[in-house]
């Protein structure tokens, strides 16, 4: 370098450093504490993620080193990575070389004052970049002299060609750019600053967004950096660097509490993990903390005042362990999203809630949470809390909670609790909708538990109240009882009410009475004389139904004749119908007649009578007649169908036409039935929904999707699971074997992703038809759809095959429940999702390792588990267990022992379990005698680490543990073990408790507990306890 083009720079009492030596903490840029959890290979800096800013920068950099002064001044709020990407940028590498090489930085160690700049400035020299992170100090220091002196300083450096290039480098937030950059006029009185208002014009601003882009977002879950990764999975409205920045110190806060806010922030972890609402008034959280506090809550009476302000108190970030609801009167809190996922919704270990939580949401959870609670404990089998928690819903206005209490007590067996659940309902509600549920409901478990006289006592007293259902159902109960003229005197007054249900009950049961010789026991052949009885009584008793029926529609006002056909044609057939209506129509002048007469020769495929009789009532004007003239002739002649059709529907009544489409589509020919629906839509829109159906079913793709989406503007869209179906089984049926790619599947299962709403189980109703050759064709749908990237919508789709395994709809549990305790799951569904999993994190997606992983050791494919393991260097801590899950599944089980031996040694038996399972597959008894004591060995070890994980706190190892005594023939504690892990949460425990109770020769006193009374807070069957008498409700 040419040293005599520039005077020599005054000595500088803080020297310059050399850029490339500089470390990121010299400069302000401090690592991120991570508490171990990602493993001891992760770097103290994330990786690098570019966003937009970077682009504008990189050109001020670029300008700088190619000789020219310049200035850059990031704008952004806190903690969004301002100073991060300016280190970035003077690092950045150009064709392999560094960009800056040669180039010195001042100060060498940030940060400086005000004086300490203006007291080096003429000191720096050419090639010098000024690192200014938060500006506000140099330029917003509330000395305005000083301010301006330093604003000139810095315009001084960038116009002095003797010191150039140097490159100045500036942060400031939104708030520091406003006050910098407001108007002269509306600067504050006696404040006179014209640099500090000049310098931001002779730089390049470059403002910083606070959230990440929705692409942005997408890449970075699919960052090889898991610390990146998980912050963009959960960060607030994209707030990903804020989240990265937060999220240590919130752990760190929350480590290092004091005793009254880590009691509060317990007792809230523990109430979410019981169901619990995100948020937390107050009152809750107080009552909570001096619950776990016990005797050592403090006597002050400030002291939670001062615990909520510990925890609410905001961190770099802008976070705070405890957030406050905004808006809100009364105050109410939740936990920061990212520790709620850390350790409630994320968490790797399955939790019992302590018992302290539960007299504190007994009596103060809000009302609104409390459905939520009942429902969480049912799942859990804790029946009483359950019990209280949806008493108190339902005593607080909840509609559905006391329903959904009865159902949950007759589930248990407590048949009479039940019925007490639905009277409160019955007599207190005021929707006749739910009334009228209980009513069914309730008999429905009565009739099922075969105690028909008690329908009569619970719903006796309805009926004569004159609730129908009631009535109704207390015949169907005098039926059960062999009380038939009961019944049919309940159903004779409610036909005199005006029920056509009830009136043709009567006719029907006038009309085939008892005493008829037909009804009679037939142990021979009748005589030609008793057959002629049979008809003179046949016809007898059809005479009175008919008599009956008619004198009713006088008395009610009823048109009974439709019911009084069907009457007669069931009675003494269609002759007998035909001959009775050609009686209304002629001497009675019942012109419809010829329309019912028409329809009942149709049904007797005498059509050419059935069309005289249709035209007979055209010419009287019968309204319908044309109609009819259609439905007779769909059977024969589709195409005069269809003339008569276009004519109903020029008088404004298209469902004739629709039939005529639906006729066409059952006769394969799709094209004509198109044809159809799009005529009836112009009056009828639902026919575009016909369309829509009718078109998939025939494989016309292109149709089927148009007509969908017009039928959905209309407001009346079939269920896009219906049209995906009948496009998947044309697609099926044309396939020449299982494995061939059918592109009529495929383009069903595209639209199907890029239609349908994507809710919890939304691949379970086309799950049967998604196979490993269309993985690709649903990622790209959800990738077009949601516009992400694709190992973001890899990940996705993999999630939700997972998720629709899951339901199978025979209730299969994919893990074995025959107390092997070997737990194998495979099915289509997983072998996909397993590959899809397997790819994004070989694409470097972090939060897609650790699913692949425990889906392919799920699996047994431990090979691929183990390779996919060791494709990384950093990943999260959990996964070095899989690791020795994986490797006891391989044999490698040294290996795999010592492994595990050293988690158990730091008090981490989460992965006990996995490793006992490889143990067992390689521990069976079935093997060479050779091998035999070898296997033996194993299966003994596997056993020992399972009694372990009991002792440690494992539920995975109770639910191991308790399968392999009932394998081994040793019953002793395994409804305890199955018991407790049922208690904490565990997906499959209540399967099998239920599979090893039912195989059960002679259910004992424990059984039956756990059926009526289920579980208390520890996990053990509850003694008894009852229900509050809901009959004091709304008294």
């Amino acid at each position: 370098m040419d040293t005599t083009a520039h005077p020599t720079p005054a000595p500088l009492s803080i020297p310059t450093a050399d850029l490339a030596t500089r470390t990121p903490d010299q400069l302000g840029i401090f690592p991120l504490s991570d508490d171990g959890r990602h493993g001891r290979t992760v770097p103290e800096t994330t990786i690098y993620f570019p966003r937009k800013h970077d682009a504008e920068l990189e050109p001020v950099i670029a300008a700088a080193a190619g000789g020219a002064s310049r200035m850059a001044i990031l704008v952004g709020d806190p903690a969004t990575g301002k100073k991060r990407a300016l280190w970035e940028a003077i690092r950045a590498n150009d064709d392999g070389s560094f960009l800056l090489r040669h180039w010195k930085i001042w100060p060498g160690l940030s940060p400086c004052t005000p004086e300490e700049l203006l007291a080096n400035e003429s000191g720096l020299s050419p090639r010098t970049v000024v690192w200014l992170p938060a500006a506000e100090r140099c330029l917003l220091s509330g000395d305005s002299e000083l301010d301006d002196r330093v604003a000139r300083c810095l315009r001084n450096l960038l116009g002095d060609e003797t010191r150039a290039p140097c490159l100045i480098l500036i942060t400031l937030t939104r708030e520091s750019w406003k006050t910098l950059n407001a108007p002269s006029g509306r600067t504050p009185p006696g404040l006179h600053r014209p640099n500090v208002q000049l310098l931001p014009r002779q730089g390049t601003v470059i403002r910083v967004d606070e959230s990440f882009t929705k692409t942005e977002l997408g890449k970075a879950r699919d960052s090889p950096e898991p610390r990146l990764a998980e912050a963009a999975a959960s960060a607030p409205d994209g707030r990903v660097i804020q989240t990265l920045v937060a999220e240590p110190e919130l752990r760190a806060r929350y480590r290092d509490a004091g005793p009254e806010s880590r009691a509060l922030l317990d007792f809230l972890i523990a109430a979410l993990h019981a169901g619990h609402g995100r948020w937390f008034p107050r009152d809750v959280l107080r009552q909570g903390a001096q619950a776990f506090l016990g005797s050592r809550a403090p006597d002050s009476a400030e002291w939670f005042a001062e615990a909520l302000s510990e925890v609410t108190e905001q961190v770099p970030g802008g976070a705070a362990i405890l957030i406050r609801k905004s808006g809100e009167t009364a105050d109410s809190y939740c936990l920061a999203p990212s520790l709620e996922r850390h350790f409630v919704t994320g968490a790797a270990k399955l939790v019992l809630p302590n018992e302290l939580v539960w007299p504190v949401l007994r009596e103060r959870a809000d009302p609104e949470n409390c459905r939520a609670l009942a429902k969480e404990c049912e799942k859990r089998h804790l029946l009483e809390l359950s019990a209280h928690f949806f008493s108190r819903a339902a005593e607080n206005g909840c509609p559905r909670a006391r329903a959904e209490l009865a159902a949950m007590l007759a589930r248990a067996g407590r048949i009479d609790d039940a019925i007490s659940q639905y009277e409160t309902i019955a007599r207190t509600s005021v929707d006749p909708d739910r009334v009228e549920d209980a009513v069914r409901e309730g008999a429905r478990i009565l009739f099922a538990a075969k105690r028909p006289k008690d329908v009569l006592d619970w719903l006796g007293p309805l009926a004569a109240e004159g609730n129908r259902s009631a009535e109704v159902l207390v015949a169907v109960a005098h039926t059960q009882l062999k009380r038939p003229r009961k019944a049919l005197a309940i159903h004779q007054r409610l036909a005199e009410k005006g029920d056509l249900h009830s009136a043709a009950v009567v006719a029907e049961g006038i009309a085939s009475r008892e005493d008829s010789p037909r009804q009679r026991p037939r142990r021979v052949p009748l005589t030609p004389k008793e057959r002629a009885e049979d008809r003179q009584c046949r016809q007898a008793q059809l005479d009175e139904a008919v008599s009956y029926l008619s004198e009713l529609g006088e008395r009610t006002g009823l048109d009974l004749l439709p019911m009084i056909t069907d009457l007669t044609v069931d009675a003494a057939g269609p002759e007998a119908a035909v001959r009775m209506l050609s009686a209304k129509a002629t001497e009675h002048g019942r012109h419809d007649a010829y329309l019912l007469g028409a329809q009942v020769l149709a049904s007797a495929g005498q059509v050419e009578d059935a069309l005289d009789w249709v035209a007979t009532a055209r010419q009287y004007d019968v309204p319908g007649a044309m109609a009819a003239a259609v439905r007779v002739n769909l059977s024969t002649d589709l195409m005069t169908a269809q003339r008569l059709a276009l004519a109903c529907a020029a008088d404004g009544d298209a469902a004739p036409l629709i039939a005529v489409g639906d006729a066409f589509s059952a006769s394969d020919r799709p094209r004509k039935a198109l044809d159809c629906y799009y005529e009836a839509a112009e009056h009828e829109p639902r026919a575009l929904g016909a369309a829509a159906l009718a078109a998939a079913r025939h494989g016309l793709f292109d149709d089927a999707a148009g007509c969908y989406r017009t039928a959905q503007r209309a407001g009346g869209a079939p269920d896009p699971a219906e049209i995906a179906l009948l496009l998947c089984r044309f697609g099926e049926a044309r396939k020449t074997s299982d494995s061939e790619y059918s592109e009529p599947i495929a383009q069903a299962l595209k639209w199907y992703v890029g239609t349908a709403p994507l809710v919890a189980g939304a691949l379970a109703p086309v799950a049967r038809y998604i196979a490993d050759v269309y993985a690709k064709d649903l990622v790209t749908a959800y990738r077009t759809r949601e516009d992400v990237s694709w190992n973001h919508a890899l990940l996705w789709v993999a999630d939700a095959l997972v998720d629709a395994d899951s339901v199978r709809t025979d209730g299969t549990d994919r893990a074995t429940v025959s107390g092997s305790g070997v737990e194998l799951a495979s099915s289509t569904l997983l072998v996909v999702a397993s590959g899809l999993y397997s790819e994004a994190a070989t694409a470097g997606s972090v939060l897609a390792r650790e699913r692949a992983v425990r889906l392919l050791i799920k699996r047994q494919s431990f090979a691929e588990a183990a390779r996919l393991l060791d494709s990384t260097s950093t990943c999260p801590a959990r996964l070095p267990g899989l690791r020795a899950e994986a490797l006891a599944g391989l044999g490698d089980l040294a290996e795999a022992e010592r492994m595990i031996e050293q988690q158990i040694a730091d008090d981490d038996f989460s992965s006990a379990a996995g490793v006992a399972r490889g143990f067992l597959l390689h521990g069976r008894l079935d093997t060479a005698p050779e091998n035999r004591d070898k296997a033996r060995k194993n299966r003994d070890k596997a056993w020992e680490l399972a009694e372990r994980g009991v002792r440690g706190g494992d539920i995975e190892c109770h639910v191991l543990l308790a399968d392999l005594r009932r394998n081994a023939g040793q019953p002793g504690r395994v409804l305890d073990l199955y018991c407790t892990a049922l208690a904490y949460g565990h997906p499959r425990a209540r399967r099998r408790i239920e599979h090893y109770l039912a195989s059960s020769e002679s259910p004992d006193w424990n059984h039956k507990q756990f059926r009526k009374y289920g579980l208390d807070p520890r996990g053990e069957i509850a003694g008894g306890w009852s229900v509050p008498d809901s009959r004091e409700a709304g008294r």
